[in-house]
């Protein structure tokens, strides 16, 4: 299976998965990290964060010292699908100050 993704962190992302045996078939949690200066503004991100399928993680950000949600999908990771989705996560953050952080999953082998 070829795999030809755009020369960006996504793809940068995947092409390492891929080093490491993974062939991007199987589902498995994603997860899309967004940073808020605010306890408030992460809690506002994930009250507009409506798609049931997602779970919503709140924590403090040592790395940061901010706020991260942490919005994790199980889906099979493709550039397409995780870039739309990243894309639209940041449009629903951006008017709370939040910035996004990357997304990150496990290889899975087969």
């Amino acid at each position: 299976m070829s795999h030809d993704f755009p020369n960006d962190e996504n793809g940068n992302v995947l092409h390492s998965l891929i080093k490491r045996g993974d062939l991007l078939t199987s589902p498995r949690e994603i997860n899309f990290h967004f940073v808020f200066p605010s306890r408030s503004l992460a809690v506002g991100f994930i009250e507009i964060v409506t798609d049931k399928l997602f779970r919503l993680e709140l924590s403090w950000s040592d790395d940061h010292e901010q706020w991260q949600v942490t919005v994790v999908q199980y889906m099979v990771p493709d550039h397409s699908t995780i870039t739309a989705l990243e894309s639209r996560l940041m449009d629903q953050a951006h008017p709370l100050e939040g910035t996004a952080d990357g997304w990150g999953c496990f290889a899975v082998k087969p």
